[in-house]
């Protein structure tokens, strides 16, 4: 049993879609939106597979450059967590973690961050004598 969706047609009255913006979507401009959707009906076929029309509640576009790439950054996150859960890892990372261990970090001749009473400090891996990390800032 498989189901599927498609999205109503919808008009923009009462979303963040205005004229202007409108107008400069016509002319060819791409727009990020936070989209709220909800089920509009819901099918089942004699097969048992099931279909879903979905109406959006609300769009909000992002209409500053900063809010923009946010959202962009975070829909790349999203896409990347649900084709990790969907595909598994794309590529096969060296060793058994993904991440330098810190002992690496200060191999490699990196320094370290550390948190110390609340501030942001950094060991430097130079100074072998160095026992209280430098604050950072």
């Amino acid at each position: 049993m498989t189901t599927t969706a498609k999205i109503a047609t919808k008009g923009c009255n009462g979303t963040g879609i205005t004229d202007e913006i409108a107008e400069r979507l016509r002319l060819g401009q791409t727009l990020v939106v936070v989209a709220e959707l909800v089920v509009e009906a819901h099918h089942e076929k004699r097969n048992g597979d099931e279909s879903v029309v979905l109406n959006i509640l609300t769009v909000e576009p992002a209409t500053k450059d900063f809010v923009e790439d946010y959202l962009r950054n975070m829909q790349r996150a999203l896409h990347y967590e649900r084709k990790l859960t969907e595909d598994g890892p794309q590529m096969q990372l060296p060793g058994d973690h993904a991440e330098s261990s810190i002992q690496d970090v200060i191999d490699q001749g990196a320094g370290v961050l550390t948190q110390t009473d609340g501030e942001p400090r950094l060991l430097d891996p130079e100074d072998e004598t160095d026992e209280e990390p430098v604050p950072v800032g």
